[in-house]
């Protein structure tokens, strides 16, 4: 029982979820769902979106701050030009309500960022987030119709829309902020339980259904319509989803231990299995080289994978051990530094990997608990299709990540000026921080 309440905690792939290394086999699949076929697009299949009003409620957050040392991992074969670099990192904390357990985060392009509190049912709006210098944080919170939906994932479109997953309401949603309104789109797969989402390259909105084991479109100019794409592999529990630089959009399977890829064009899918077994890959992005990088949450190692080749290419151990037998890398973003950074779920840090040389910069967040006596969402919905098994339960992580005092660092986005965001899943806050030499 306590190993799997441990892995009911981790609601990302998310982390992987929420939340991949040379390649040892690849798959193909041509299971694309076309209309008309299977889960077919259409209008009885997905019913006309649900508009209403909402009301946004304005909280003000006061912020906890903490300075840390950032630590230097010189990763095994790596070379560094020069003496580590020294950096000094400041944390600024908000507390969330209790029990809100907040989830994906995603930025808009004016530097908006948005969250999605699962527990709390909400999808929170952050329109200033430079007001943190002040030590205050004004907070604007959507309640999601559909009650207990848990929302996890979350985009941001060219319009300043958010659109949104809901893990136990099997619905897309979408917020418009100017309108105070939420609009929501049943999938047309019953108890898909959706959890990652992102605009493509078509314009489209795409997203994984973990429990459906597929990935859907829909298309915001005519979002009644939703298309649905089955992953070849059974029971694989596709979570995080991005677009690539061959114009594809680019998914991990945090069960079935690969990354997938979806051609927009016709849907094919083809899988490509990870080197390390049963690596649990929780997050995939593309990373300033062009590259795919991969968090392999079971392994503690972050990927490469080369698009060209397809392949992987390098596999980067994240293993320093300092809270914990277990890092957990979890969701990745690119920096305004060129470099990657990323959350430790179990490890309790906020990480930054240089792409170039491999070399890791560690920064221990504030706030921790037990990880095994963290408090798991209720979920009265979920994976109902699953026999009642969280999707993103992965059997094969060792109970001993229990040890770890951890905030569960989830998601992360990164801000123009240098700054990264994170949501603590497991203390319910979401936090702030800033870089400087030391």
């Amino acid at each position: 029982m306590r190993s799997q309440r441990i892995y009911q905690l981790i609601v990302l792939t998310t982390l992987a979820l929420v939340f991949s290394p040379a390649c040892q086999t690849t798959e193909q699949g041509n299971n694309a769902q076309t209309p008309g076929a299977n889960a077919a697009p259409s209008a009885a299949a997905s019913p006309a979106g649900e508009a209403g009003n909402v009301t946004a409620q304005l909280s003000t957050l006061e912020s906890q701050e903490k300075e840390e040392e950032g630590t230097t991992v010189a990763v095994k074969g790596a070379k560094l030009a020069g003496p580590p670099e020294k950096l000094r990192g400041r944390f600024s904390e908000f507390s969330l309500p209790q029990g809100s357990f907040p989830q994906l985060m995603a930025m808009g392009r004016d530097g908006t960022i948005y969250f999605a509190q699962g527990n709390a049912n909400k999808i929170s709006r952050v329109a200033s987030p430079s007001s943190a210098d002040s030590g205050r944080l004004s907070v604007q919170d959507y309640a999601i119709p559909t009650p207990n939906s848990f929302p996890i994932g979350i985009a941001v479109g060219p319009d300043g829309s958010a659109w949104f997953t809901e893990k136990n309401g099997h619905k897309i949603g979408r917020l418009d902020p100017n309108a105070n309104s939420i609009t929501e789109y049943a999938t047309p797969t019953a108890n898909s339980g959706p959890v990652g989402i992102a605009f493509g390259p078509d314009g489209a909105v795409w997203f994984t259904e973990a429990d459906a084991n597929k990935v859907g479109r829909v298309d915001p100019k005519d979002p009644k319509k939703i298309q649905e794409f089955s992953v070849p592999t059974a029971d694989s529990s596709p979570i995080y989803i991005t677009p690539g630089p061959d114009q594809a959009m680019w998914f991990v399977e945090v069960k079935g231990h690969k990354l997938g890829r979806v051609d927009p064009n016709g849907g094919a899918v083809q899988e490509f299995a990870t080197t390390t077994p049963k690596s649990g890959p929780t997050c995939v992005i593309t990373g300033p080289d062009n590259a795919l990088w991969v968090s392999e949450l079971n392994a503690d190692k972050i990927a490469r994978f080369d698009v060209s080749a397809k392949k992987f290419t390098d596999e980067i151990a994240i293993d320093s051990r300092k809270n914990g037998p277990h890092s957990g890398p979890a969701i990745l973003v690119n920096g305004a530094d060129g470099n990657i950074w990323f959350t430790e779920m179990y490890g309790n840090q906020i990480a930054r990997l240089d792409p170039r040389n491999k070399q890791v910069h560690e920064f221990t967040a504030p706030s921790a608990v037990k990880l095994a006596q963290a408090a798991a969402p209720p979920g009265p919905n979920a994976s109902a299709a699953a026999g009642g098994k969280p999707a993103w339960r992965d059997e094969n992580r060792s109970d001993a990540a229990g040890t770890s005092d951890t905030g569960g660092p989830g998601s992360i986005v990164a801000a123009s000026d240098g700054t990264v965001w994170y949501t603590a899943m497991f203390t319910h806050k979401i936090a702030r921080l800033r870089v400087s030499k030391a």
